[in-house]
């Protein structure tokens, strides 16, 4: 059974600034750039630098469990992510592996 917290509204406001409003009536704020998309992948990374429309059409998906941008073809998953891009935890690390020690 999924939680019932979900986003109920979406939006980048004027300083590309994610708000995301949730179902508990709790607003978070975050960066765009927060996302990793937006930093690593072309086209995402030229729309936050243009500010363009592509950017400002952020959507509310699977019932407010997923915020995407469809012509940039970004999304993320609001319960698992959203900590992450609020500062509140981090996604989980690949453990390092063991030195080796040569013989």
């Amino acid at each position: 059974m999924k939680n019932d917290l979900r986003a109920v509204c979406v939006r980048v406001d004027e300083r590309t600034d994610v708000v995301v409003t949730l179902s508990n009536s709790t607003s978070i704020t975050f960066p765009v750039t927060r996302i990793d998309s937006f930093r690593r992948r072309r086209e995402p990374r030229e729309a936050l630098r243009a500010a363009n429309d592509a950017l400002r059409d952020v959507r509310i998906e699977d019932d407010g469990f997923t915020i995407a941008w469809p012509q940039l073809d970004v999304d993320f998953d609001v319960l698992e992510m959203l900590p992450v891009y609020a500062g509140f935890a981090q996604t989980a690390k690949p453990k390092p592996k063991a030195a080796r020690v040569a013989k």
